[in-house]
């Protein structure tokens, strides 16, 4: 299943020499692969939303990094957001080590190249889920690496909302730049098997702040996540 296929290969992002995951094979195209976002009219009047997807595909099967592809919207939405900015995610499965590296490296302080974003995520109970953010922490071999990486999971506030039978299905990121609603995860299995959609909210959106607040909401009311320990 899709946990056993992480376990297997997402070995190959977790790199030994310390900080943050390559990003050149992410984006295997070219690193410079940005969001074709909606342009907004001058007078910020007209909200745009687009569907974003993971259709295209090279000869093997494997999900194209394009600039519609749900992982690049998320990287947009943190590179746009304002310095300093609160951006909010929901999520129940935070299993893609992808992911966590681009919001770790989007939260460091601005002189160290972030945007020092406060990001507030809403993680589903499962205790596996909280294994594989340990994992990322003391994966690496040496302690100077292992201290990065647990200084740059420390600058993401996780909380947990939910039991096994009852917990948050949404996924969805908001920030000053927008938000997407949908699945956005690189992993191997979303890579290989399975076809996501999503849809892209322009930053003057009318349903953007009630989505926002939804989220806030709940992370709010969810307990706060020791995952380091």
């Amino acid at each position: 299943d899709e946990i056993e296929l992480e376990q297997r290969y997402g070995k190959e992002v977790v790199n030994g020499d310390g900080y943050f995951l390559s990003r050149s094979w992410v984006f295997a195209q070219s690193n410079e692969i940005r969001f074709a976002a909606p342009q907004e009219d001058a007078d910020n009047e007209s909200p745009s939303s687009t569907i974003v997807h993971t259709f295209a595909r090279n000869q093997d099967g494997e999900s194209i990094c394009h600039d519609k592809h749900p992982f690049v919207v998320c990287v947009h939405l943190l590179r746009a957001a304002s310095d300093s900015s609160i951006v909010y995610t929901s999520v129940p499965y935070l299993s893609d080590l992808h992911f966590v590296d681009e919001l770790c490296h989007y939260a460091k302080p601005i002189k160290d190249g972030g945007k020092n974003l406060q990001i507030r995520i809403v993680l589903g109970p499962e205790a596996w889920v909280k294994d594989r953010l340990h994992n990322y922490v003391n994966t690496p071999i040496q302690e100077a690496g292992r201290q990065q990486r647990e200084s740059a999971l420390r600058r993401l506030d996780i909380r947990e909302w939910g039991t096994s039978r009852r917990f948050s299905r949404s996924k969805a990121m908001v920030s000053t730049a927008g938000a997407m609603v949908g699945s956005y995860n690189y992993t191997y299995a979303a890579r290989y098997y399975h076809y996501e959609e999503g849809v892209f909210l322009s930053s003057n959106h009318p349903e953007l702040d009630a989505l926002r607040n939804r989220i806030e909401e709940l992370w709010r009311v969810s307990r706060p996540v020791v995952t380091l320990a």
